[in-house]
């Protein structure tokens, strides 16, 4: 009779062992996932701000706004050579803003000035955002979390 209770006793440990392990990589792997999302989030804002700035020529205040607060929130979910890649992307917008309302101000003297070619520059910087940043975001973008070894069985499914 003892005997029956140790094998019930221990079946029952290694159950809740293993239901306590499962619940455990499921929370890491929720963790990944929303780390995922947030990142992909900022990216996302960037991109968009791109696409109404290429689309328009001129980048406005709210974008310049959205793509200030993007580059905080990435502080704290991308490594430093994102965060420099978009520090110079947040200056190209600053700048985009600023030498395009110096031009359109000074209408008359456009090419004293030199605000039609800074503003080209900083557009160009603005628009390689499409083929640099994939290759910059995506070690961050990746979900790496790969099924447990040992547990062939959960591979297959």
């Amino acid at each position: 009779m003892q005997i029956l209770q140790w094998i019930v006793a221990a079946g029952t440990a290694v159950f809740v062992a293993t239901i306590g392990y499962f619940q455990w990589r499921t929370a890491q792997q929720k963790v990944v996932l929303e780390l995922f999302d947030r990142r992909h989030e900022i990216y996302r804002e960037i991109r968009e701000a791109v696409a109404r700035i290429t689309g328009s020529g001129r980048a406005d205040l709210d974008i310049e706004i959205k793509v200030a607060e993007a580059l905080e929130r990435a502080r704290f979910f991308f490594g430093i050579e994102v965060i420099r890649y978009l520090e110079q992307f947040v200056e190209a917008v600053r700048d985009l803003n600023c030498y395009g309302q110096e031009a359109t101000a000074t209408q008359n003297a456009i090419e004293k000035s030199g605000a039609l070619k800074k503003s080209r520059e900083a557009k160009n910087k603005i628009e390689r955002f499409r083929e640099d940043a994939p290759a910059l975001f995506a070690p961050y973008m990746r979900l790496d979390q790969k099924m447990p070894k040992g547990w062939p069985i959960l591979r297959r499914l």
